[in-house]
């Protein structure tokens, strides 16, 4: 069975019910199967709002004898799911903008006994700052490999505590990665700060109006490179 990114890993609190959200063909039809058989959730629900992840996400459940485990559910995003059939919630494999938006609109996730797995492919800073202003507190991070550290996946630990707060731009780039320290988190930061080098240059190429914004971003590079050097000790 595939690598699943390290996200059954964050859910390994032994939460009694995980739900799922399926959202990259022969990614998502894994996570759920590992997690019921491997006995981090007596049961899963598997949501996709297209057909096809859902029909494959069966054929999986049923190839390694987990579909009496799992409830497959046809919806966009939590709409199809109940409040009582999920205490954790993995949302994985999409950018980090979908992810805020299924979170806005799923009122009863705004609750301390829900915790979130969430697995944000890009918009990784947007979504840190989405959750900070909406009342969520990210416990823990941590970046998962896969191909020998070629690939690189942010993983967070979430919960509602009702507590809005605005933080600092390098939070927002670097979460609670340090706090982990390992050498994938330092590899991610990294690789996120040649990003803010990037978008530096092409800011000061496009036009000069431009500077001060391509300073902010050299400036918060330098701040996450201070970052990634205490990380190595």
């Amino acid at each position: 069975m595939e690598d699943c990114h390290g996200c059954e890993a964050s859910a390994a609190d032994t939460a009694p019910f995980t739900c799922r959200f399926f959202c990259a063909p022969g990614y998502g039809d894994y996570l759920p199967v590992r997690l019921v058989n491997s006995g981090f959730c007596r049961s899963a629900v598997a949501s996709d709002v297209k057909e096809g992840p859902i029909e494959r996400a069966r054929l999986t459940a049923r190839e390694y004898d987990a579909e009496e485990k799992i409830s497959f559910t046809l919806a966009d995003g939590l709409d199809g799911v109940l409040p009582s059939q999920a205490d954790d919630i993995i949302i994985a494999g999409m950018g980090g903008e979908l992810i805020a938006s299924i979170i806005c609109r799923c009122d009863w996730l705004r609750d301390p006994t829900k915790h979130l797995v969430l697995q944000p492919m890009t918009a990784q800073a947007e979504l840190r700052e989405f959750l900070c202003e909406n009342g969520f507190t990210i416990t823990r991070e941590a970046v998962a490999t896969e191909k020998s550290g070629l690939k690189l996946y942010l993983v967070m630990s979430v919960v509602f505590t009702g507590k809005p707060f605005c933080a600092d731009p390098v939070f927002y780039i670097s979460g609670l990665l340090q706090q982990e320290g390992g050498a994938a988190e330092r590899a991610y930061l990294e690789h996120q700060v040649h990003i803010l080098l990037k978008k530096a240059k092409g800011l000061r190429a496009a036009k000069s109006e431009n500077k001060t914004e391509a300073e902010k971003a050299e400036e918060l590079a330098g701040k996450i490179l201070e970052i990634c050097a205490k990380m190595r000790g």
